[in-house]
């Protein structure tokens, strides 16, 4: 396995042959097709591009194809994956040995009885590969295109807000014990969530990364004592500056949060 060379070139059109060949004949896959920029013509793909497919299955067997992995092990030796268990639709993501990665969007056919399922679907190009009942495509061709992906909901928002927070509060506490360790994990997550609202601004309000993570920069990202306080603190403050600009409703916390900090760093033993 460790001598496998990463695929270069454009090697999806070979894959998706591969990927056909593999579920074609199976009565219970009742429709395959690529959907995303791989629908459209392959010059629009290059080496880093992934394969998006959408397998709609019998409804009962979809436990043959999620979580199941078995099935896809003889495409090549897998790398990595993901899996993510929705109501309606499941998702494999996979990395090969090769670097051939695939984005499988599994459900069934009675999953698109569902509106919402079927808005999500086709709010994707889409071009079949085969399908054995030939009336999916008819069903999604003649739905309505009205689907947009919703921003995060209020109270979603509040509890990622809240979340947060309690992080960082938790991240001084262990740093009052002296247990850096978990206050340095608890600090590099307050970056991510940092980049989550970046994420969120990008899909609300077509903001650019840039900003987002020239702001970011500026932590000093030293594992040390004073370098996980100061990380703690200039992710607060950032956190409360996207926020702010995220939802009228946000409530700052930074300047309580920085009187904190000073408080536990004046008690504090530095170990570096």
């Amino acid at each position: 396995m460790s001598n496998i060379e990463p695929i270069s070139g454009q090697w999806q059109p070979i894959a998706i042959q591969q990927f056909t060949d593999l579920l074609k004949d199976r009565d219970e896959v009742l429709s395959v097709a690529i959907i995303g920029s791989g629908a459209q013509s392959p010059k629009h793909m290059d080496t880093f591009s992934d394969v998006d497919v959408l397998i709609i299955l019998d409804n009962s067997a979809l436990d043959n194809y999620f979580p199941e992995l078995d099935w896809l092990s003889t495409l090549g030796d897998i790398f990595a994956y993901e899996r993510h268990t929705g109501e309606f639709i499941k998702t494999i993501r996979i990395c090969y040995t090769d670097f051939r990665r695939f984005d499988l969007v599994l459900t069934t056919i009675s999953a698109l009885e569902q509106d919402k399922v079927r808005q999500s679907l086709i709010a994707r190009q889409r071009r079949t590969l085969f399908n054995h009942d030939p009336n999916i495509d008819l069903y999604l061709d003649k739905t309505k295109v009205n689907y947009e992906p919703s921003p995060m909901s209020s109270v979603d928002f509040e509890v990622f807000v809240n979340q947060f927070w309690f992080k960082q509060v938790i991240a001084l506490q262990k740093i009052a014990r002296n247990d850096l360790l978990v206050a340095l994990h608890l600090a590099l997550d307050a970056i991510r969530d940092c980049l989550v609202i970046g994420m969120l601004l990008r899909d609300q309000k077509d903001e650019t990364w840039n900003h987002i993570i020239n702001n970011l920069k500026q932590i000093n990202q030293t594992y040390t004592l004073s370098g996980i306080l100061q990380t703690l603190s200039h992710t607060g403050q950032t956190f409360d500056d996207f926020a702010r600009y995220y939802s009228d409703n946000y409530k700052p916390r930074s300047s309580i949060y920085k009187r904190w900090i000073d408080s536990v760093d004046r008690h504090s033993t530095p170990t570096e």
